[in-house]
């Protein structure tokens, strides 16, 4: 759903490219079966957790503003997202969410 999106030339960051694939692959591989992954929507491949990280990591690296997220995280949760999807509907309630005691899930450790 969220790919990266290459250009064409040359790439001096390969080794800082952002896969959500390689994060929920790794983060099956660390045995941590105490607390399960919650979902984005039903049926999804990706954690919520995975998605806060894939959006925020966009955000930051091609310096959205706040209303152009806000619009982006509605339009995702109202009309790409199928309704019982679990993204926010504000960057607000993200920050919320990632500032929650249960935040520790939301770390990637390197």
């Amino acid at each position: 759903m969220f790919g990266i999106i290459e250009e064409d030339g040359d790439d001096e960051d390969e080794d800082s490219e952002f896969n959500v694939n390689e994060l929920d692959s790794n983060e099956e591989e660390d045995g941590d079966d105490d607390d399960e992954e919650e979902v984005l929507f039903p049926g999804s491949l990706f954690s919520v957790a995975t998605i806060y990280l894939a959006l925020l990591n966009w955000k930051i690296t091609f310096n959205i503003q706040d209303s152009a997220f806000e619009s982006l995280l509605k339009n995702l949760r109202q009309i790409i997202l199928p309704e019982d999807n679990k993204l926010p509907s504000s960057f607000v309630l993200m920050k919320k969410d990632i500032g929650s005691p249960n935040s520790k899930k939301y770390e990637r450790h390197a």
